[in-house]
């Protein structure tokens, strides 16, 4: 029995190559290789898998950039036709309802009882857990972050913000003293990544976007309104800010163009060590807004999941297994400074000392620690935000506009969902 695994890679176009074997089982493995070495380390450890009836060989995707939309779309495409290949791939953990609810994936329940799941920190397992059944592993997990340059606070007097008014206001300060830095930097292109930083910012302010109460509609105009302002009026967020992703925003404020960033900890805590150590730069969450009293930060994580339709379930689980064990999320660590999900690799010495800040952020506290919603029709309520939101931010709706659409539209796919 040979397992195909497919390592998708970071290239010039986005299209599929061909398959150039054929197998009784394909795992499938989404690799983002950065590194030369993080392809070695990982094709060795495949070389190590116990069980020698069955090989590991790779199989590679053709993606110019990878998003957990892309991947959505692509194994949603890929199942819904029943392919038994691949039997292994990762999912962000925000579509696992959906495909559970599509009977696309294995329950693996009965392969890993509590004690097993308690290897892994609490906020990457539970998302996890869908009506009391277990149907991934967490791979790697992480909770948002804003990053801040701390020398500039310092230069121009100011204290970390505790509102958003604060923020501004600091903003505004630290850009009039330095005119070639911007005040705010996010992921504000219309994806799932604005629709994060639009969910913290609806949560910090006392609503919840993903299901609104009518009593609520003031709290999301305030919401938005103040990030159409800090667009548009304060100018502290640049417009270049609305075609941003993780990688062009990441980039922005390491080459010392922004005071704040808002990212995750997986893309930015390992890249800016040094200035984490020399006290430049510090981690704080988003404030509370005008109506809220409490800070919220998204939760984010992928998953490894079977296929349903897998030919070899028992052995894709085993394998699995083994895929998402201490040493191959230590390789993920060492080769792409990946969070990992197992609490024991927090205890490692290489570890804490790389994300001893964003540990120490977490054990802080002043915020909490929260998942999107765990829903089947999780992408439309996605798509719909994202819309709506990106056409307010372009000033393409007015904010009561955009609220209003979104509030239709939220209530209009959960009324959908529930006939």
């Amino acid at each position: 029995m040979r397992i195909i695994i497919l390592m998708v890679l970071l290239v010039i176009t986005l299209s599929m190559l061909p398959m150039q074997a054929k197998a009784n089982m394909s795992l499938v493995i989404v690799e983002d290789y950065r590194s030369d070495l993080a392809a070695e380390k990982l094709m060795a450890r495949l070389d190590d898998y116990p069980d020698k009836t069955v090989t590991l060989a790779p199989l590679r995707l053709n993606y110019k950039f990878i998003t957990s939309d892309s991947f959505h779309a692509y194994f949603r495409d890929l199942l819904s036709m029943k392919h038994s290949s691949p039997d292994i791939f990762f999912m962000d953990q925000i579509y696992l309802t959906d495909f559970v609810r599509s009977g696309f994936l294995a329950d693996l329940t009965n392969y890993f009882p509590n004690s097993s799941r308690n290897a892994f920190v609490g906020f990457s397992i539970n998302p996890a857990i869908i009506d009391k059944h277990l149907w991934a592993l967490p791979i790697h997990s992480e909770v948002g972050v804003i990053y801040y340059r701390k020398d500039l606070l310092r230069e121009a007097g100011r204290a970390i913000p505790k509102s958003w008014n604060e923020m501004r206001d600091t903003a505004l300060a630290v850009m009039k003293r330095h005119p070639n830095i911007q005040g705010y930097i996010g992921q504000f292109k219309e994806y799932e990544g604005l629709v994060c930083n639009f969910a913290e910012f609806a949560w910090s302010n006392a609503v919840d976007p993903f299901s609104p109460e009518e009593r609520d509609r003031t709290k999301l105009v305030e919401a938005l309104q103040t990030l159409v302002d800090w667009v548009n009026k304060d100018m502290i967020i640049p417009q270049k800010s609305l075609e941003m992703t993780e990688g062009e925003s990441i980039v922005e404020f390491a080459e010392g163009r922004a005071l704040f960033l808002r990212h995750w900890p997986s893309g930015g805590v390992a890249w800016f060590k040094e200035a984490l150590a020399d006290d430049k730069i510090g981690l704080m969450a988003l404030p509370p807004g005008p109506s809220g009293n409490q800070a919220f930060m998204v939760t984010g994580g992928w998953y490894f999941v079977v296929n349903a339709f897998s030919k070899n379930v028992k052995k894709a689980i085993e394998a699995l297994t083994f895929l998402d064990d201490e040493r191959s999320q230590m390789i993920n660590f060492e080769t792409k400074r990946e969070i990992p999900s197992r609490k024991k690799l927090y205890l490692d010495d290489r570890i804490k000392r790389t994300f001893s800040s964003y540990y120490h952020y977490l054990e802080a506290g002043g915020f909490t620690a929260r998942s999107r919603p765990q829903t089947p029709f999780y992408s439309e309520l996605s798509k719909a935000i994202a819309s709506s939101v990106h056409r307010a931010l372009t000033k393409d709706l007015t904010v009561q506009e955009a609220v209003d659409r979104i509030y239709t539209e939220v209530q209009h796919i959960r009324k959908s969902a529930n006939q």
